[in-house]
């Protein structure tokens, strides 16, 4: 290097008044003095920041805690930096007791020196730093457990107790001192936040070797000290994925670096991001400017907690203290590196080196072709389809199944297989090419169980073969045991580290190829350690990711990154016996849920698809066949909608894992598909927590009429949705989403018509709209669409006359809420129509009045396609059949549309399926959407719609308003009053009578349908009266309604109880009773009529309940027996009626709940801290997270005085069940935990 004198022959060591210095020849750097120091007391940590630096080299003397690194110094001779112990107020930070400063390693290759602090509590925070002779690069690594869990997440707001270590990096803030006033770096251009400055550095630096700016990767920033412009430039990280961070770093001087053929420079390089611990967000890890002259890096002291939402994927170490937190990274000086030099000292010394790789196991006895296939079948089961192979097996694909080596072992198969998987072909093409791409790079990026299920099915497939040599075999082991060494490292994937791994695909998906290639090595020395750790792994991606019923974290869009990935998973670790019981219910429901949400034929397409509630699009998926085999043993009727449900997609099979797909075609090899009467009970109308709801009529029938909503808590990869819905009906889509992925995000006509007008098929409240995207899980926002705690189907009801659903969501000061019912008619060709009901009420207790607002439609086609009427609307559908929208109640509407269109390849490749003989597309999709706005409807009115499909030449229903929510429509079938209130509305008609929320009075000729959807509620017609506490319809005869008669349906009985203490009661208020108990108090509600109470802390709204604090365990007991919510003591319960009963702990929730299918939101318990889960009659599944600013949850009096607090949204399933809520188990992570 230019500059460098020559190497000493050891690292010097300096004993001084200074400190203590170690000295390569061509770096130093200056630590406290040798020895140990006790303070005579505790010494509180923190201060101002120019303060700080102002006391460097007398921090003792000045009464300061010394900082581990008391300075460096640069190329051409002048020290500078230091560091210091921060935090937010020192008067409530740690303190510390003392330290040691010692020589821990000296000798020809480095020396090595450790600084010990002993904080007061038996904490701790440990500096090493490692110096090799001749070198320019100080090695350091940072140990720390302070015994708690910091809660600052920017170092720019640091909570009063947090503390913070900080690294000078100049001497700016002295007269004349070296000040940097550039830095160069590179960062991951996917998902970075820092842009290149394009500074003028750039092109003076360019005129050196390993400068190359042409590289995405690499950039400059300037780094500002004017009070104006001074404070946090970039974060520094080890691995992330999203945010404003860079990889490595390097401050120099632009006028040196112009004059001076080695100028000083100061580098930064993380590295071994598998070792770091506790990592928080690169807010926390900032390169900061002061107006002062300095230039800093700010490091926490304390773990971070789990941001305990389903979005972030990081992981902490199970083997290690949760509040043990690590970093290594390297200070680099000398003579000016290039961003190459830097990009190398990474990659081949702070990454997986050739220390680990000495390590890995490459060679063992055995293996031979009688061990294969194991991935997906055995040679047992290929025996048994031979005779399904010699024909066409009802499979398009029958004739490629016939090549594959376990079928015929033919010998030229087999040379070329080998000469192609054995080869470097690059990431997606074989073993050794993934292995040296991810090599390559310290950051993997989330492909690679993608990558891996393309050639681990053909390495598979060539291992059964008997033509290989023995050479040949061990040539291709000893690459799938390097791949599973490889996926095993740390720094492969720093799982342990608690830094963000991605999107919850990306963190799946980025560690299969381990599971792929240990389960082709089961004589691996280490295979059973592998094979543990991935099948704890999957069980719990599996539980973090899959709700209740098998709703998706990712929704639809992003379905097919990983479900099936998972899916694949199970069914291999079933194969080896290794697969639990709550891992099989959950995939299995995971596998169901595109069934559940399958469109009817699609025109455009000629097969069934599913629109991608999240960022849209139609997709099929690649779950269908692995799901199969793992059902076919146990549920019969499921295997059969599964393979149904595939060959309804014309047997597609995605295309993420595609080479697996094909291999699992072998499972329906001789099996037809199954008939619709076979799987008829999987198309049902059906709630999925978390996702929305599915209702349909005529399921399977080419004009069934389906409708897909959108709600709740399943938000990761997902746009403000939450409300919206698609409508298919006789044979086309009538009300849809894009066909295009992303359209809001990435297609600048579909950005500008929402900017402009609206996109949604739901309210407005304004002719403005923005587009976000939910995918890291961080909206509360006042937007209607926009996600928060309190957006949730609350009520729902399925029966063979209507279906029905209410939605609802609070955006301050309004709660908006959207009733649906869905009638039925006798024939798939007939009446099978929709009802809307939009209400909007100002939240009690919030300050603010209602607003116009206009109601949209989103149509497949263009503007000319919707002609509006006097109080309605007719869209003709380029397919053929119409859907005529009345407005009840209006005598006339405004209406506008404006309409889209672009031009793309659609997403989920249907256009690409890469199969021969499999359904296509063209390549590129024409698409027209328009959005039709209905407005501007008054402040405070209701909007009554509804939504008729009807066929070419279909007379329109004749539709009336006799009272407030009240309809009378009459269609060919005959005439259905239809009820539907913001509140329980009462009529009388005469014949027709109706007291509740929701429900239906159906008259046909022959038959009378008595429905109430949503109880308690009664529905009469004539003499006949139903009488529900609960959703429920009958079906009478006309005769038999003639009769006076009475059907009472009572609740579903239920074990929820309550027993009050013994104790004598207090009344507090009318229907409020207070006992006190030895150690704690308890409060009993119970009322006629529904009670409001507030009082020193405690809340209730109902008729019927308790509350129970017991101040000895530190438990809050919640009993709900009918009303809407209640809490004390920090604990609460709301959002959701009853009966439940939850027991609050410290760290957990236990309880039982009965009723229909709902959400409720509950607090969030302080040792409830890592990843909360749902556990449902014993198996685990993913909950919602999010803030509340209830006042009454919060315990704030006023709405304008609202707080933030963390909530939990939880499912609760229809019918009896136990729920606990508590931290999920975290698998294993592989630890490297070497010194460097």
């Amino acid at each position: 290097m230019p500059g460098e004198p020559p190497e000493p022959a050891a690292t010097t060591v300096a004993r001084g008044a200074e400190g203590l210095t170690l000295d390569s020849g061509v770096f130093a750097v200056r630590l406290p003095a040798e020895g140990e120091t006790k303070f005579a007391a505790p010494r509180r940590i923190g201060g101002d920041h120019d303060a700080m630096v102002r006391a460097y080299g007398g921090q003792e003397q000045a009464g300061l805690v010394p900082g581990p690194l008391q300075g460096f110094r640069l190329h051409g001779g002048e020290w500078v930096g230091g560091s210091y112990f921060g935090g937010g107020t020192p008067e409530q930070a740690l303190a510390v007791v003392g330290y040691t400063c010692r020589i821990t390693g000296h000798g020809p290759l480095f020396t090595e020196a450790t600084v010990a602090y002993r904080f007061e509590g038996e904490r701790f925070y440990r500096f090493t730093v490692r110096l090799a002779p001749g070198s320019a690069q100080a090695w350091i690594d940072e140990q720390f457990d302070l015994g708690e869990v910091g809660v600052t997440r920017d170092w720019r707001q640091l909570a009063p107790r947090d503390p913070t270590v900080v690294f000078s990096l100049s001497g700016g803030a002295r007269p004349g001192g070296w000040r940097p006033d550039h830095v160069f770096w590179e960062r991951q251009p996917y998902g970075s936040g820092v842009q290149p400055q394009k500074t003028a550095l750039e092109q003076e630096l360019a005129k050196r070797p390993g400068f190359d700016f042409s590289n995405a990767a690499f950039g400059t920033h300037a780094l500002p000290y004017d009070a104006g412009h001074a404070g946090a430039v970039i974060g520094i990280e080890p691995w992330a994925v999203f945010g404003n961070y860079v990889y490595v770093a390097g401050l120099v001087q632009a006028a040196q670096v112009a004059s001076t053929e080695a100028p000083p420079f100061v580098g930064i390089v993380p590295v071994h991001a598998g070792n770091w611990r506790a990592d928080g967000p690169y807010s926390l890890k900032w390169l900061t400017t002061h107006a002062s002259g300095d230039v800093a890096w700010h490091l926490p002291l304390t773990a971070q907690a789990h941001p305990n939402r389903s979005t972030h994927t990081g992981e902490f170490d199970p083997g290690q203290p949760y509040t043990l937190g690590r970093r290594q990274w390297v200070l680099v000086g000398g003579p000016m590196q290039s961003l190459k030099a830097l990009h190398d000292l990474r990659g081949y010394e702070g990454y997986i080196s050739l220390d680990d790789y000495k390590d890995w196991i490459l060679e063992w006895p055995g293996g031979t072709a009688a061990d294969y296939p194991r991935l997906f079948f055995d040679r047992a089961f290929i025996d048994g389809i031979q005779p399904a192979l010699a024909g066409d097996g009802g499979l398009p694909s029958t004739a490629g199944m016939r090549q594959w080596l376990y079928v015929e072992d033919k010998a030229e198969r087999a040379a070329a297989l080998y000469t192609r998987l054995a080869a470097n072909r690059g990431y997606w093409g074989s073993a050794l090419g993934q292995i040296n791409a991810d090599l390559d790079y310290w950051f993997p990026l989330w492909r690679q169980g993608h990558a891996a299920s393309q050639w681990a099915p053909e390495m598979e497939e060539l291992l059964s073969s008997r033509h290989l040599t023995d050479e040949q075999r061990r040539t291709l082991r000893a690459q799938l045991a390097a791949m599973a060494c490889l996926a095993s490292e740390p720094d492969y994937g720093p799982r342990g580290s608690m830094v963000h791994l991605g999107n919850p695909n990306m963190a799946i998906v980025r560690f299969m190829p381990l599971l792929y290639a240990a389960a082709l090595l089961p004589d691996h020395p280490r295979a059973a350690e592998w094979l543990d750790v991935m099948s704890q792994f999957v069980d719990y991606k599996l539980a973090s990711n899959t709700g209740p019923d098998g709703g998706w974290s990712e929704l639809f869009s992003y379905y097919d990154a990983s479900a099936p990935t998972l899916l694949h998973a199970a069914n291999i670790l079933d194969r080896m016996g290794r697969l639990s019981p709550a891992s099989r219910r959950l995939a299995l429901d995971l596998a169901v849920l595109p069934l559940r949400f399958q469109s009817p034929e699609d025109p455009r397409f000629g097969f069934r698809a599913v629109p991608c509630w999240g960022h849209e699009g139609r997709a099929n998926f690649g779950q269908w066949l692995p799901a199969f085999r793992l059902a076919e043993g146990s549920d019969a009727t499921l295997a059969a909608g599964l393979l149904w449900g595939w060959h309804q997609s014309a047997s597609f099979a995605g295309y993420h894992d595609s080479n697996f797909n094909v291999r699992c075609a072998a499972y329906a090899a001789g099996k037809p598909a199954p008939a619709l009467p076979e799987v008829a009970a999987l198309l049902d109308s059906r709630w999925i927590p978390g996702l929305g709801v599915a209702m349909r009529a005529h399921a399977g029938d080419p004009n069934e009429t389906f409708l897909a909503y959108r709600q709740g808590y399943l938000i990761s990869h997902c746009d403000d949705n939450q409300g919206d819905f698609v409508l298919f009906s006789k044979g086309a889509p009538l009300v849809d989403m894009s066909l295009f992925a992303y359209p809001l995000h990435q297609h600048e006509p579909y950005i500008q018509l929402n900017a402009e007008f609206g996109w949604y098929s739901y309210p407005r409240l304004s002719p403005q709209n923005v587009a976000s995207d939910m995918r890291q899980g961080s909206n509360n926002r006042n937007l209607i669409g926009a996600w928060n705690a309190s957006s949730a189907v609350h009520a729902h009801a399925f029966a063979e006359s209507v279906d029905y659903l209410r939605g609802r969501a609070d955006y301050p000061p309004r709660r908006w809420s959207r009733q649906i019912l869905f009638l039925k008619g006798q024939t798939a060709t007939g009446p099978n129509y929709v009802v809307f009901r939009d209400s909007f009420d100002i939240l009690e207790g919030a300050a603010g009045e209602l607003t116009p607002y206009w109601w949209n439609l989103r149509t497949v086609g263009a503007t000319d396609r919707v002609t509006p009427a006097a109080a309605g609307l007719e869209y003709r559908s380029p397919h053929g059949p119409r859907l005529l929208v009345q407005f009840p109640g209006f005598d006339k509407i405004q209406a506008e549309t404006r309409q889209a269109a672009r031009q793309g390849s659609t997403f989920a490749h249907l256009d690409k399926w890469p199969t021969p003989g499999q359904a296509t597309m063209d390549g590129k999709t024409d698409e027209t959407l328009s959005v039709t706005a209905v407005g501007p409807i008054a402040a405070g009115r209701d909007t009554l719609a509804v939504l008729y499909p009807a066929a070419e030449g279909e007379a329109p229903p004749r539709t009336e308003t006799p009272a407030e929510g009240v309809l009378r429509i009459e269609t060919s079938e005959g005439v259905d009053w239809v009820f539907a209130g913001r509140r329980p509305l009462a009529f009388d008609g005469g014949d027709v009578a109706f007291r509740g929320l929701a429900g239906a009075v159906r008259i046909r000729p022959h038959e009378v349908h008595l429905v109430v959807c949503e109880g308690p509620g009664e529905a009469r017609y004539r003499g006949v009266t139903l009488r529900s506490a609960v959703p429920a319809s009958r079906v009478l005869s006309t005769d038999e309604a003639r009769a006076e008669r009475l059907i009472a349906v009572e609740a579903p009985a239920h074990g929820i109880r309550f027993e009050p203490p013994a104790g004598t009661p207090k009344e507090l208020a009318p229907g409020v009773r207070h006992i006190e108990m030895p150690d704690g108090f308890a409060l009993v509600f119970e009322d006629a009529e529904p009670l409001t109470f507030e009082q020193d802390g405690a809340f209730f709204h109902g008729r019927r309940g308790a509350i129970v604090v017991n101040r000895a365990e530190g438990t809050v007991r919640i009993v709900v027996l009918d009303g809407e919510g209640a809490g004390a003591g920090g604990s609460a319960v709301w959002n959701g009626v009853g009966p439940y009963d939850f027991t609050f702990h410290r760290d957990r929730i236990v309880g039982r709940h009965a009723g229909g299918g709902r959400e409720v939101n509950l607090t969030v318990p302080p040792g409830l801290d890592k990843y909360a889960t749902a556990v449902v009659d014993g198996v685990p599944c993913l909950a919602g997270t999010s803030v509340t600013t209830d006042p009454a949850v919060a315990g704030r009096a006023g709405a304008a005085d609202r707080v933030a607090e963390p909530v939990l949204v939880v499912p609760l399933l229809s019918g009896e069940h136990q729920v606990e809520v508590r931290n999920l188990d975290q698998p294993p992570v592989f630890r490297n935990w070497q010194a460097w």
